[in-house]
């Protein structure tokens, strides 16, 4: 993923952009890693796992400087339903025999998104910024994975936890426009 600072924004084409994120995935999985589902199932599940710890990272980072009744609550949202997302991929991808990369934010380990440097503050207008950037993404890789998946229990995963991803993509637009986030009721993932 992309980070941003209060400093400095670094916006790439979304097909580049892609490729980053897809040649990042590919750091965690070891040589002559067994994909018995096919290619399109372990990318996935390395994608998701590094796109849910970044989300994680980022609102942890937001929780150590928000004074905004909303950022403090879309942040606990993304804390919480990332979290929750993790566990159904680990325990998916553990059942189908594919390589899980191991999540840095369980660990202990810096960030896979930024080698060396861990998730910075922002302003809360940068960071919600950066959440509709980021869920849109997510939102395209979910919806890959339910359409192109090889295996139906993460095409299941990905189909439910759609919703989940629309509403966090709701809601940061909302505070774009409107400068405050509603407590919706969210689904969690996987329900």
């Amino acid at each position: 993923m992309i980070k941003q600072t209060k400093r400095y924004q670094m916006q790439l084409p979304k097909p580049f952009a892609l490729a980053i994120i897809v040649g990042l995935a590919t750091l965690d999985a070891p040589a002559g890693a067994q994909d018995t589902t096919g290619g399109v199932d372990q990318a996935f599940v390395t994608q998701f796992v590094h796109a849910n710890d970044h989300e994680i990272e980022q609102a942890q980072a937001e929780l150590t400087d928000a004074a905004d009744p909303g950022i403090i609550l879309f942040a606990n949202t993304m804390i919480k339903d990332h979290a929750a997302a993790n566990g159904q991929v680990a325990a998916a991808a553990r059942s189908l025999g594919l390589t899980y990369p191991q999540s840095h934010i369980m660990t202990g380990r810096q960030g896979a998104t930024s080698p060396g440097r861990s998730a910075s503050p922002m302003s809360p207008k940068a960071y919600m910024e950066l959440q509709v950037q980021e869920h849109q993404s997510v939102i395209g890789l979910l919806q890959g994975e339910a359409d192109n998946g090889s295996s139906a229990q993460l095409k299941t995963i990905a189909a439910q936890t759609l919703p989940v991803a629309k509403a966090h993509l709701a809601m940061a637009q909302q505070f774009l426009t409107s400068g405050t986030v509603s407590p919706e009721v969210l689904p969690s993932p996987g329900s």
